[in-house]
């Protein structure tokens, strides 16, 4: 499977599924609809006024698995030879960030903790495809999503990256899983 296509299908994963929770799950809490967006926040926020409060997720790294370490001499600790090369993706995550655009007081507070929900109540996703993936190379993937702790300084950077459109993210670690 094509890697471009595979983290595009991860992503709409993410986003269907955190749209899904966000619209049963809330608790009417929300006086506007909630829009996930998988663009990173930016600061215009002209005509935004009457608009839905929008929850961006997106994409911040793509890295190896920190689960499966290097064992002494070079060989993959959490594989045997046939499993490491039995795909190419077993091995990495992704991470994503989860930031609010708000229109009113509480907005942000009211969406991060729905998210947070989302997360602890959805371990494990099954992957959606992306068009034109289909078929077995997709439906043996599962998503393993886990939060993530960023530090002060992280958490400033990442408010820094985007112009301050976003003061509180929640991040996660996404595993592609058999």
């Amino acid at each position: 499977m094509n890697g471009g296509l595979l983290i595009a299908s991860v992503t709409t994963t993410l986003r269907n599924s955190l749209a899904d929770w966000l619209a049963a799950n809330p608790g009417g809490l929300l006086s506007r609809q909630v829009e996930i967006s998988t663009l990173p926040p930016t600061r215009d926020v002209s005509g935004r006024a009457g608009g839905p409060v929008i929850a961006h997720l997106y994409l911040r790294s793509v890295a190896p698995r920190r689960d499966l370490h290097q064992a002494p001499g070079g060989a993959a600790g959490a594989h045997d030879a046939a499993s490491a090369d039995r795909d190419r993706f077993d091995g990495i995550e992704l991470g994503y960030l989860v930031g609010v655009m708000p229109i009113q007081e509480l907005d942000t507070e009211i969406v991060l903790g729905a998210a947070l929900d989302w997360i602890r109540n959805s371990p494990v996703m099954t992957l959606e495809a992306v068009a034109p993936v289909t078929g077995a190379a997709v439906d043996s993937w599962r998503l393993r999503v886990l939060l993530e702790e960023l530090s002060t300084e992280e958490m400033a950077a990442m408010s820094r990256a985007v112009e301050g459109a976003c003061r509180v993210h929640v991040a996660i670690r996404v595993q592609l899983v058999r």
